[in-house]
């Protein structure tokens, strides 16, 4: 099977980094991103392929943005027939928070969604998509709802624990939250890129002793395992996305393994980025830090390393 982006996707994919270098804003590149369409690709096939494509750019960026939510509200409002929900949500004129149940309190996700959630990008967004491993609601806020900020451990992302309880507007399966794996996969994967960029990088041009850092073997061995991790992560993120995507009987095992595998990498290299960036890595001024922040949020988004790991180890014994 070949996983490398055909010419399309190169383009699709040069396109995306060439709207975060032109622009700075993440609203920008937020408005950018609904102009193109690019939230409303059909979340099956080649659709979710491309998706994932884009997520892997957004992760190298370190995109910050309801674009999860408002891709998958996209999706699932298209399925459910509401084309013009589907719309505004593509275009950008409803924004569409992202929660997940959390051990802060007891929740239910179904015909009725209510309890306590982690949400990301809440402030001024009109529709919760509240994820679930096995279903997936798209709920519409009212003034009953408990909104209290929290302060999150990667300053771009906008974090707060919320409080619904209303009755959901459309209904998704165990694949949307699937779907969502494979896309926060996919950012992870990209994280894991761009942090080996970084340190390699940063090994070519900084010398000590008279030579670049990459001649030395601590340094030229990390970057060579961080490149290992990088490309073990998308080679699993894209198969996963190629299985789902055609239906493959064994698409969620390769799911749970493509968000084991990426998150690993993703955490493992940006800590080594900022290990091989030395006292300049350790500073807030250098984006190192910022890509292992990003990681943790994405470890935790639509499951767990754990949670996949368990559900790997379920599948197998069940063989």
């Amino acid at each position: 099977m070949n996983l490398l982006p055909d010419v399309r996707q190169q383009a699709l994919m040069d396109e995306a980094d060439s709207v975060f270098e032109r622009e700075r804003e993440p609203s920008r590149v937020l408005e950018d991103w609904s102009s193109r369409g690019w939230f409303s690709r059909p979340p099956t096939g080649d659709g979710l392929v491309d998706q994932a494509l884009l997520f892997r750019v957004l992760g190298r960026h370190l995109g910050s943005g309801p674009f999860l939510a408002l891709t998958l509200a996209a999706g699932l409002a298209a399925e459910c027939g509401d084309e013009e929900l589907s719309r505004r949500v593509a275009t950008g004129q409803e924004l569409v928070a992202l929660a997940q149940a959390d051990v802060v309190g007891l929740s239910e996700v179904g015909a009725t969604t209510a309890g306590t959630f982690r949400v990301f990008d809440a402030p001024q967004a009109r529709y919760v998509l509240v994820m679930s491993p096995h279903t997936v609601a798209l709920v519409e806020r009212s003034e009953r709802d408990s909104l209290h900020m929290r302060r999150c451990i990667d300053p771009s992302t906008s974090m707060g624990i919320l409080t619904l309880g209303a009755r959901a507007l459309y209904l998704g399966d165990h694949d949307w939250w699937m779907r969502g794996g494979v896309l926060v996969a996919a950012m992870a994967a990209g994280v894991a890129e761009a942090t080996r960029d970084e340190s390699a990088l940063h090994a070519r041009t900084r010398l000590q002793f008279g030579k670049p850092i990459g001649t030395f073997q601590a340094i030229k061995h990390r970057c060579s395992e961080m490149a290992i991790q990088a490309e073990a992560a998308w080679c699993q993120v894209a198969y996963a996305a190629l299985s789902l995507g055609a239906g493959h009987e064994d698409a969620p095992d390769q799911v749970s393994a493509a968000k084991v595998v990426a998150s690993a990498a993703a955490l493992s290299n940006a800590s080594a980025n900022i290990q091989n960036h030395g006292a300049l890595g350790c500073t807030t001024e250098h984006t190192a830090h910022l890509y292992l922040k990003r990681a943790w949020i994405l470890e935790y988004l639509c499951g767990t390393s754990d949670y996949h790991q368990g559900q790997l180890l379920e599948g197998a014994l069940l063989q």
